[in-house]
């Protein structure tokens, strides 16, 4: 009952608040019971995050005609950019038809802090006559997001060529963050699985409208990550890429002639080769090199560090 919205904004009708299931991609959905639609028949309702929160999901409309393959009828992503927004879709397409309809929200990644807010979710009918929105001050509108915000934060990530898994490893976070006037924006990663980190706060200075790179290096071991780029001024939004990291993900093989890369292998391969060790270019582990050619090369291997196991095998 009574919702405030992401605006600030309280709506006297009532909406549903809703959580993912708390895991990486997770959802939550709810379905009706089936209702033959009528000819003028429309969905309405309005999308946006719950006040407070720095919610990131896709709001889906999804529609069942008598006991067939469920279909996406409409979709949404919202981010927190402080404003709300009002669907109003025609369902006449679906006129003289026995129809389930099913509201589903969907989190992009992980799910923590999500709390997407679907306000008066209906079907309004000819003739009927839908609740309406009575805000308190600040009133809500459809509006353009004012100048000098935040409109869209991406993030990627960009592992090394070659995995080994010995000690940690510098991975480079790949962001962008765009306004729409100028700004101070603020920002800082978070990185979260077998090790958590959090990067220190960084600025950008917008002059306008722009998109400027927010890229960072952070050293990780192997393992398996979410990272999330975080602006947190002037407003919040956030922009989320998962990746993950295996170990070993790659091992490169050389041409122990010249020491350079001449393929790469996988551990299922490297665990079915016999391999002989001698000792080479000053590595404490020396290098192994397989019995019989690799990539055509007779003197064909892969390094060995002291103390760090390679895909399972114990090599001395």
């Amino acid at each position: 009952s009574n919702p405030r919205l992401e605006n600030g904004a309280t709506d006297n009708a009532a909406g549903l608040i809703l959580f993912p299931q708390n895991k990486y991609n997770g959802y939550i959905q709810g379905t009706y019971p089936e209702i033959t639609i009528q000819a003028g028949d429309r969905f309405q309702g309005i999308v946006n995050c719950a006040y407070g929160s720095s919610c990131y999901v896709t709001f889906r409309l999804d529609y069942e005609v008598s006991g067939a393959t469920p279909q996406v009828f409409w979709s949404w992503q919202e981010k927190n950019e402080g404003q709300f927004y009002r669907v109003d879709k025609d369902l006449s397409a679906l006129a003289g038809k026995k129809v389930k309809f099913t509201l589903t929200i969907l989190a992009s990644g992980l799910a923590t802090g999500d709390r997407a807010l679907w306000g008066q979710p209906r079907i309004v009918r000819t003739g009927t006559v839908p609740p309406t929105l009575t805000p308190t001050t600040p009133a809500p509108t459809d509006t353009a997001i004012p100048a000098g915000t935040v409109t869209e934060a991406k993030a990627s990530v960009k592992i090394p060529e070659f995995v080994n898994c010995a000690g940690t490893l510098s991975v480079d976070l790949l962001g962008s963050i765009t306004t729409n006037g100028s700004a101070t924006v603020k920002y800082h990663w978070e990185i979260n699985g077998t090790n958590n980190y959090t990067t220190s706060e960084s600025t950008l200075v917008f002059p306008s409208a722009a998109t400027q790179p927010a890229n960072t290096s952070v050293s990780l071991n192997c393992g398996s990550y979410t990272a999330k780029l975080i602006v947190t001024s002037p407003n919040a939004i956030s922009g989320e890429s998962a990746f993950s990291l295996t170990i070993p993900t790659v091992l490169p093989i050389y041409d122990f002639s010249t020491f350079k890369v001449i393929g790469t292998m996988s551990c299922d391969a490297v665990t079915n080769h016999t391999w002989r060790q001698e000792a080479c270019n000053a590595e404490s582990g020396g290098c192994w090199i397989s019995q019989e050619p690799l990539f055509e090369n007779n003197y064909a291997g892969f390094f060995r560090h002291d103390g760090i196991t390679i895909c399972g095998m114990n090599l001395p």
